[in-house]
Formats: structure tokens, C-alpha cells, sequence
């Protein structure tokens, strides 16, 4: 909570003003111009001030905590609810209305925010400094918003800060602006009296071996963390070369990516510290793209493209499982300005501190020349002799007064293909043309090569699917590379290897700029197709460089099979605390809490939706092997191939070695087959995401079945489970389909003491004789069925066309079933296992 004081403040500002480098259309606020005949004059906010902290009791606390296996904490969030247009001063101007906001946070030595709206129409700007004016971020445009709607800010120095927001006359939507969090910093950057951080005496300033190292350390920011903790982490590069901004960093330095702010180049440019802190260069957002427990790396892809002034540099990398013959990192030590530390000898493969769970997972340095690494290093790359980065730093007991102990690395190499899905390893997303290298060299983006140049730089639409819809408007990202201008290029594209579209397109991008070019929609069959994209005559002369003017991929525009948003009646099996209803937001115990709301409509499938085990909203300990699971209807795939599993989900569910989640497919070959399942890292979705699985391998051509599941569990750390929404079965349509159909299907197999024979051919079926007998030949079961009765089973809402056999009573193992039709004879096994109490 905090306190509000309608009241107003006369601020005293000084002439001069600095722009904060975090990605902005710069100029200056409105109330900046003294022709602008504001209330009050130009100096006049209201002013929300928050509850006072001790900063000495917050770095006592923080310091206790700090090892590099953690985000090196600076600040202490806030919750707060504030509405900027409700509650500021309004004041109205020929060409819109200014909002100003006054927030102070005493004795903080900087201030972050994080928006939990973040809605600008064009043409409106959003500004905020602090009270003496050295420090301005913006403006913000309606660019900076995010798909998930919310914004963070880099840090700004002092404790008053005045947000400026502006909106047009003429803008189409009302502006929304709402800060969920301010960050009140109590160490670190802004402690100027002690060079800028914390950091030790033996830390080397970067700009002491720029000759070597110049462009990995271009590589390296830092991050802000969950809006107070700081780590390190690298601009990564990936086979494609295409600038695609994907971070590098460690799993403990994960927070939810839309909160993540980059800070690139805060560094000296001299070897000695600076006598005032550097300007640094900083990108708000990103989402998730892989990360894993054993090696600790996290990669998220950045929002936003580092822009040319920037100067960035991707890193490149080597995934060999190789000792260095030496080594080097690149670091921001406890907050501090860019650091950069030396091992000369060989890197040692180990377990992570000596004890972790795999001893091939981690490289082990201990560092030389009189450097070291400490908290807010974190995540920081390390560099083999060859300037390829072959792990990020988990921690270990380095510091400047214990020069001697080792640091630990996740290596690279094990984080490169060990992960069983894209989710959880690098492979996927650094080698997206499958060149199997073991070694790919950097990318420079600011490096012109040739005058003119017009790199394709990004395949905007198609994206990768598309479901049930087939029309979409092809859509590229292209960069001016080139020294001269870009006045006119010609952009094309392929489908399929067929009509090729050409569009002129003439303007004016200086190096380094980016622009998107769209053409008219198209629409396409149901079917797996090619895009090819490029680019030639940019300024009407041949391209000087012809390795970047070509993109291609394959995209799939998928059929409908199976769609469930489970507002209607239920049609799935549920077990335990699985159940189809309205999420209320419950448990949360470890991770967060069941959604607030369905992804679509009302009602989702989730785990414990309403309180009703022991843990209200999570699932329960000691879960046995039996599992708790929500199975599917039969879903009808013979006439289709390339299925696809797609749903929204929100889950939360410890490592896998601790709490087991999993998802099951059961297809006529009798058996579930595991198509996902957790692993070593917890899983606890802040919001809704989307999660796509092939399962073309047991689905095309077949009827199958679709299992969640979860268990079994230990005895500590409940987590939310599982919450499901828009289930749906994709895939394209087989023309002229040559395929199998079984008449009969059998299943749960294993089960817990019934079954069900679904009859796949039910019109030419007149009877059935059902008899289940056990290995010995003992007759256990035995009825026959006539059209009838199977018919009256179809009306069941559950299952159509069905048999059910229930067998609870007889002891667990193998039985033998036999069905006899008016036109067929099948026979299958059924495995049978006790419930446990």
C-alpha cells in the first residue's frame, strides 16, 4: 500500500537535462517548453509518496543473501495500484492533455517502475524523469507496448520521479496507464561514492582490454530481474545470422521475461573508473525460449532489435564438450559498471560447487591476473581462447579477497541437446538451418560491408501455424546494411515454388534502420507449404553482399480436427482433483497461483479448481503412481497427417525428480506413449501460454487418446498444476488416404479395473459377444451385446459408441479380450492393476 497526498509541490529543476538511452523517439517532454501555459506554471505535480524504508536494514538483509547462485538485489518491490490518467494533474493544450505525476520514494537512490497497463495510441508520448532533470526515459510511443500488456523501466537516479504523459486530440483509443510496482533502490547503481557499485578493487574496467575483447564485450548487459535483482547475460548469435536478439543467461536469473530490462554498454571507456557513471543503452521486454535446472542457462528472445546506435554485438559459441586452454568472462559485479576477468589455464569439467547432480554439467575456473567475478555476475558468458562462449556463470566462492576458489559454469555443451524438448535446450533455436556446427563465429549487425545492402533480416507472416484459418498478409522485416542510404529495393517472395510476388518499395532507411514491408493477403491450402524471401537492385544497383538477401522456411496452415474449449458439457474422464470449471485463482503455495480467468469463455480444465483437496487450488503430496489424469474423447485422425497438439496452459509443477507432470497420447497400438513431460526445472506460468506438440508420429492416420496427468508426488511443495484451455487437434487432410482403420479400439490399457471397446464401424455392427478371460483360460467377463444395446450406449454423453467392461473385482495382471461381431472376430490384451488406497 501507499500513501496519497492531493497536495502540490514546487520542484526545482536546473536548465540541464540528460535522455536516458532505453529505446525512445527522444526529443523532450511538453512541460519542458516554457510557450506551454501549464498549471500552476511548468513545475507543479500532484505527489503519491511511499511508505518510508531504511535503507541501512534493506542492504543489511540484501547482504546476507548475496551469492552469485542469485539475482544480486539492489531494490525492494512495491505493490502499489495507480491509475496515471485518474490521478494526475490535467492539464489541456491546443493539441491534447498533458498528465503529470509526481512519485517519491524517500531516500531511494533510484526508482523503477513496472506498468501493469501499458496502452499508448499513436502520436501519444510517455515521459519520465526525475526532479533535477539529469535523468529523462522516453519518450515511450505506442512502439514500446507489448503483447502482454504491460511495461518496465530502466532505473532512474533519485527518489522524486514526475511521469509526463501526453495524448492527442486526434488519437483513435483512449490511452491506459497503470503502475502495478515501483522499485525502490537501496544499493548499488546509484552509489556514486563508491565507483557506481559494489564490486571489489581487483575488478578490471572492460576498457583495459578492448583491443582483444572489444567485440564480446559489446555482447554483454546487464539485467534487471523481477524489477530489483541484477544479473549479467549476453547477446547470443544463431546460425541464421539474422540478428534475431536472443539473451543468454542463467535459469536463477529468470523472472517473468515481459519485466526484463537490458542494460547494454555501461562501461568506462577509459581502464581507470569514471568520476561520473556512464550513459548506458537499455530494451525492456522479452519472452521465454528455453532454459534448464542442471546447467542453469536460460536464453529469452528480447522484444525489441537492438537499434545501430546501440553498436551490439552477438556472441558466438562453441557446443563441443571441450576444456579451453584458457578462458575469460565479461561481467557486471554487484551493480557494477562492465568487468572483465582471466583464467590462463585449462577449464575443468565438474559438478556444479563440487556436489551437483551430473558431473559432465559444469566448467570449473578459477580465475587469474588478479580478477574474480561476484553477485550480479550471474548468468555472465564465458569465453574460450577462440571468443566462443562455452557456458554462463551458476555460481561459486570467487571474490577479490578469495582470488583462489573456483567459479562454476553450466557449460554449453550440455545445455546445446541434452533437454529433451526445444524448451529446454539451445539446439533449436541457435541452429535454426540445422547445420549441425560445432562452432559458429559472432555477428556484427553495425558492420557495413558493402554501400549498398539490404539484408532480410526477419520473416514476419507466415508464422510458424496457423489453425483453421488460411488466409494471412505476407509480411518482412529488411535492414539497410549497406554504407549509402536505402532509397528503393525490390522485395520478393515464393510459395511452394510457384507465382513470384515482387514489391518495389521506395523510401529512405539509413544504415542500420529497419522497416516492414507487407503485400496483400493471400490465401492458401490446408497444407504444410515453402516461403521463400528475398531482396535485390537495392538503389537499382546488384547487391554488394548477396549472403544475407535470402530467407526461407517452411510453415504449416493446419485443419481443425478436434477443438474443446470446455464451456459446453463434459466429454473428458477425470480422476482426483482434476475438474472442467472456472479457475478462482487458488493456491499458489510454491510458484503462482490458478488464473483469475479462462484463457477463452468461462471454464477451463485444471487441477483443484475448487479447493478440494488438503492444499485448496494446488495438487496434493504423495500423489501414487496411479496417477491423477483428465483422458480425452476419442478423436477421429484417420484421414489426417503432420498432427499437431496445440493448448493454452497454465501451469505450475516442481522438477521433475520431485513432482511428475505429463502428457500421454494412446493411439490403436495399444499402449501411452509419453508425447511431454517436466523436467529438472519447476514450471510456474505466470499467464497463459501457448503450448504446441507434434504428435504425428502417433496420431496421423489413427483414433487416439489425449492424457494429462500428474503424480506421482513427493511430500513438500504443492504447486497450482495444471489449468488447460482451447484444446485442439490440428493437422492436414489426407487427400486420397490409404489407411488402417481398426473396427474395433480397446482402451485405457493399462487400467485401474474397467475399459471401453469403442466400435469404429458401427452401422455395419448388428451384435456383439464380449468375453475377457485371464491367462489361465478363467472366464472373467462374458455378455452379448445386441444393436440395440450398443446404440442405447451411444446416446451416453460421455463416449460414443461404446462398451464399457468393468473388472474392478477381479486381481491385478494380463487378460485376454474377445469380441465377436456379425462380421468380424478381434482379439486384444488388457492389462489390469489395483487401485492403491
Amino acid at each position: 500500500m501507499f500513501m496519497k497526498k492531493n497536495i502540490l509541490f514546487l520542484l526545482s529543476f536546473f536548465s540541464a537535462f540528460n535522455l536516458s538511452g532505453q529505446l525512445n523517439i527522444g526529443s523532450q517532454p511538453h512541460s519542458f517548453n516554457k510557450n506551454n501555459q501549464l498549471k500552476l506554471q511548468n513545475d507543479i505535480s500532484k505527489i503519491y509518496i511511499l511508505p518510508k524504508l531504511n535503507n541501512e536494514k534493506l542492504k543489511a538483509e540484501a547482504e546476507k543473501n548475496d551469492k552469485k547462485d542469485k539475482p544480486w538485489q539492489f531494490g525492494k518491490n512495491i505493490n502499489v495500484d495507480i491509475d496515471l490518467k485518474k490521478h494526475a494533474l490535467v492539464d489541456s493544450l491546443s493539441d491534447g492533455k498533458l498528465y503529470r505525476l509526481m512519485i517519491i520514494s524517500e531516500d531511494a537512490l533510484t526508482i523503477n517502475l513496472k506498468f501493469s497497463k501499458f496502452k499508448i495510441p499513436d502520436k501519444a508520448t510517455l515521459y519520465i524523469y526525475n526532479a533535477d532533470k539529469s535523468d529523462i526515459l522516453g519518450g515511450f510511443t505506442s512502439s514500446n507496448m507489448q503483447k502482454s500488456g504491460t511495461f518496465a523501466t530502466s532505473l532512474i537516479k533519485g527518489d522524486k520521479i514526475i511521469l509526463e504523459y501526453f495524448e492527442p486530440n486526434e488519437a483513435e483509443i483512449s490511452g491506459e496507464l497503470a503502475i502495478g510496482r515501483v522499485t525502490h533502490g537501496f544499493r548499488g547503481v546509484g552509489e556514486y561514492g563508491k565507483g557506481f557499485g559494489n564490486s571489489g578493487d581487483c575488478n578490471m574496467n572492460v576498457a583495459c582490454d578492448t583491443i582483444n575483447w572489444g567485440n564480446e564485450i559489446k555482447s554483454v548487459c546487464m539485467l534487471v530481474s523481477g524489477g530489483s535483482g541484477f544479473c549479467s547475460a549476453s547477446l547470443i548469435n544463431n546460425t541464421q545470422e539474422d540478428g534475431t536478439p536472443y539473451i543468454l543467461t542463467a535459469n536463477h536469473c529468470y523472472e517473468d521475461p515481459s519485466d526484463l530490462v537490458f542494460m547494454f554498454n555501461w562501461q568506462s571507456v577509459t581502464c581507470e573508473n569514471p568520476a561520473v557513471s556512464p550513459s548506458h543503452d537499455d530494451l525492456s521486454g522479452a519472452v521465454l525460449r528455453a532454459r534448464d535446472y542442471e546447467s542453469d542457462f536460460c536464453l529469452f528472445e528480447m522484444n525489441d532489435i537492438p537499434p545501430y546506435t546501440y553498436k551490439v554485438y552477438y556472441a558466438g559459441w562453441n557446443n563441443e564438450d571441450a576444456p579451453s586452454t584458457s578462458s575469460v568472462c565479461i561481467h557486471h559485479p554487484s551493480a557494477d559498471i562492465k568487468k572483465i576477468s582471466y583464467d590462463d589455464n585449462a577449464s575443468v569439467t565438474d559438478y556444479y560447487l563440487g556436489s551437483s547432480s551430473d558431473n559432465q554439467s559444469h566448467w570449473k575456473v578459477i580465475w587469474d591476473r588478479n580478477t574474480t567475478t561476484e553477485g550480479g555476475s550471474s548468468g555472465s558468458p564465458l569465453f574460450d581462447q577462440n571468443h566462443k562462449i562455452i557456458g554462463q556463470l551458476h555460481g561459486g566462492y570467487a571474490s577479490c579477497s578469495n582470488l583462489d576458489e573456483p567459479d562454476w559454469f553450466g557449460k554449453f555443451s550440455y545445455s546445446w541437446a541434452t533437454g529433451e524438448t526445444p524448451e529446454t535446450r539451445l539446439k533449436d533455436w541457435l541452429d535454426p538451418l540445422n547445420l549441425n556446427v560445432t562452432e559458429f563465429d559472432g555477428y556484427d549487425p553495425n558492420l557495413p560491408l558493402e554501400d549498398n545492402d539490404a539484408q532480410v533480416l526477419k520473416i514476419n507472416a507466415p508464422e510458424n501455424y496457423y489453425f483453421g484459418e488460411n488466409s494471412f498478409t505476407p509480411s518482412v522485416k529488411i535492414r539497410n546494411r549497406g554504407n549509402q542510404n536505402l532509397t528503393s529495393v525490390n522485395v520478393s517472395y515464393q510459395i511452394d515454388n510457384k507465382e513470384i510476388n515482387t514489391k518495389i518499395w521506395n523510401g529512405n532507411l539509413s544504415t542500420g534502420e529497419i522497416i516492414d514491408i507487407s503485400f496483400d493477403e493471400i490465401t492458401l491450402s490446408f497444407a504444410k507449404h515453402d516461403i521463400k524471401v528475398w531482396t535485390d537492385k537495392p538503389n537499382g544497383l546488384p547487391d554488394g553482399y548477396v549472403f544475407n538477401d535470402t530467407l526461407q522456411t517452411d510453415f504449416y496452415v493446419y485443419d481443425v480436427v478436434f477443438f474443446d474449449d470446455f464451456e459446453n458439457a463434459n466429454i473428458w474422464e477425470l480422476s482426483g482433483e482434476f475438474q472442467i470449471g472456472s479457475p478462482e485463482n487458488l493456491g499458489g503455495e510454491k510458484g503462482f497461483p490458478d488464473p483469475e480467468t479462462a484463457f477463452s469463455g468461462n471454464s477451463v480444465l485444471g487441477t483443484d479448481l475448487s479447493g478440494l483437496g488438503q492444499h485448496p487450488g494446488d495438487y496434493e503430496n504423495e500423489i501414487s503412481w496411479d496417477k491423477e489424469y483428465a483422458i480425452s474423447p476419442m478423436i477421429d485422425c484417420r484421414n489426417y497427417e503432420n498432427c499437431l497438439l496445440n493448448f493454452k496452459r497454465q501451469l505450475g509443477i516442481d522438477k521433475y525428480k520431485f513432482d511428475k507432470a505429463d502428457i500421454e497420447i494412446l493411439s490403436d497400438t495399444g499402449d501411452w506413449q509419453t508425447v511431454w513431460k517436466n523436467t529438472n526445472t519447476v514450471i510456474s506460468d505466470i499467464d497463459w501460454t501457448n503450448q504446441t506438440i507434434d504428435i504425428s508420429g502417433f496420431a496421423d492416420g489413427r483414433k487416439i487418446l489425449i492424457r494429462f496427468s500428474v503424480g506421482p508426488t513427493d511430500h513438500a511443495d504443492q504447486y497450482c498444476g495444471w489449468n488447460i484451455d482451447d484444446f485442439m487437434i490440428a493437422g492436414n487432410e489426407i487427400s486420397d488416404p490409404d489407411i488402417r482403420e481398426a473396427d474395433v479400439f480397446v482402451y485405457p490399457n493399462p487400467s485401474t479395473g474397467y475399459f471401453y471397446i469403442d466400435f469404429l464401424n458401427l452401422k455395419s455392427i448388428t451384435f456383439a459377444d464380449v468375453l475377457v478371460s485371464d491367462l489361465s483360460g478363467k472366464i472373467v467377463f462374458q455378455k452379448h451385446f445386441s444393436e440395440n444395446e450398443i446404440k442405447l450406449i451411444n446416446n451416453s454423453s460421455f463416449r460414443k459408441n461404446l462398451i464399457k467392461i468393468n473388472l474392478k473385482e477381479n486381481n491385478s495382471g494380463i487378460f485376454i479380450v474377445n469380441i465377436k461381431t456379425n462380421d468380424m472376430n478381434y482379439t486384444s490384451k488388457i492389462i489390469l492393476f489395483s487401485e492403491k488406497k
